[in-house]
């Protein structure tokens, strides 16, 4: 496997969870015999100020270099970047909002426990917390947003 660099993992993530992403979504509405929730309406890499929901962003957080013998020169190091992936959706039905948030990390858990290489574009991938933002009321669109960021960690050489 090649190095990814931070352009290359963050272009690898939004590739990856194109592909997926709505799959395991479907699944969870059949099982919830639901319409809840709707597939991803603005997937990017960058911050987006679309209306359009459900909205997931990836936004890059921080990453480290693991190096197994640090009293060894030029060995290659690990990198283990952390990212989160911004959910966000909004509705008129608080309720809604909420299903649709649990649902899309659900669905994320879901692919991760399926593949943790995110198609062989990593080492490992693992979830490494969720952290739900505060509901407020949109005066503009009359509806209420909420979004969850899910910290997402991957490892590559």
């Amino acid at each position: 496997m090649a190095r990814k660099r931070i352009e290359a993992a963050v272009l690898a993530i939004e590739v990856y969870l194109n592909a997926n992403l709505n799959t395991y979504l479907a699944t969870i509405r059949t099982e919830h015999s639901s319409t809840i929730p709707a597939n991803v309406a603005k997937l990017s890499a960058r911050p987006s100020r679309s209306p359009e929901y459900p909205k997931l962003t990836i936004m890059k957080d921080d990453h480290t270099y693991n190096y197994a013998y640090d009293n060894q020169p030029l060995i290659e190091p690990w990198i283990i970047y952390n990212t989160k992936l911004f959910i966000e959706y909004s509705s008129g039905s608080i309720d809604e909002i909420d299903d649709t948030l649990m649902r899309y990390v659900e669905a994320i858990e879901r692919l991760t426990e399926a593949d943790d290489t995110w198609g062989s574009n990593f080492v490992h991938v693992k979830l490494t917390r969720a952290d739900w933002t505060s509901l407020f009321q949109n005066q503009k669109i009359g509806k209420a947003i909420q979004g969850v960021l899910l910290g997402v960690q991957f490892k590559t050489i």
